[in-house]
């Protein structure tokens, strides 16, 4: 995340998925994605509204 709030979701390892992106992202939903991915709950934080 960056201190402007944007926040960018993506997986250099596969092309096949674009970088998506999320704007004014607070640091709480920022520790509630991070805890999603911790629990490897990838098809919840793909679910959200990401820009592509």
């Amino acid at each position: 995340m960056f201190r402007s709030g944007l926040l960018i979701w993506e997986n250099p390892d596969d092309d096949a998925l674009r970088p998506g992106e999320m704007r004014d992202v607070t640091r709480e939903e920022t520790l509630s994605l991070f805890g999603l991915l911790a629990a490897g709950d990838i098809e919840s934080i793909e679910a959200l509204p990401w820009l592509r």
